[in-house]
């Protein structure tokens, strides 16, 4: 019977493999065209051509929370992706810092100093 040591560090790689899979499904869903939805028209005639549909998500057994994930990691530079799959931060806390960054960025004021003081109170009527 296997230690707990042993069954952790098989767990470990598991989920780096697990990581790595889905980053490159991200990458491979990217790549793909996107399925216009319904069924394609056929034309008519003798001997109409065969139709070739745009396989969806669904019809490649990946559902929408799947894709989202593996999308949101093949998004990311291989340096955090790794630092997801070795369990040293989540997606989530990738998402949360990139938008912390990104609202500190477009609500940042100027650094320069102004002459001019603007402000416009409420009128009483």
């Amino acid at each position: 019977m296997l230690g707990g040591g042993a069954r952790a560090g098989e767990i470990a790689d598991a989920h780096t493999i697990k990581i790595r899979a889905l980053a490159k499904l991200g990458e491979l869903i990217s790549s793909l065209p996107k399925a216009k939805g319904g069924r394609p028209l056929q034309e008519t005639g003798p001997e109409p051509e065969p139709v070739k549909a745009t396989p969806t998500l669904s019809d490649l057994g990946i559902s929408k929370n799947l894709a989202s994930i593996a999308q949101q990691l093949a998004s990311q530079p291989p340096e955090i992706r790794e630092a997801i799959a070795q369990r040293e931060t989540t997606i989530a806390q990738v998402r949360r810092e990139q938008r912390s960054i990104e609202v500190q960025r477009v609500v940042s004021l100027p650094d320069a100093k102004y002459r001019v003081l603007y402000a416009d109170p409420p009128w009483r009527r």
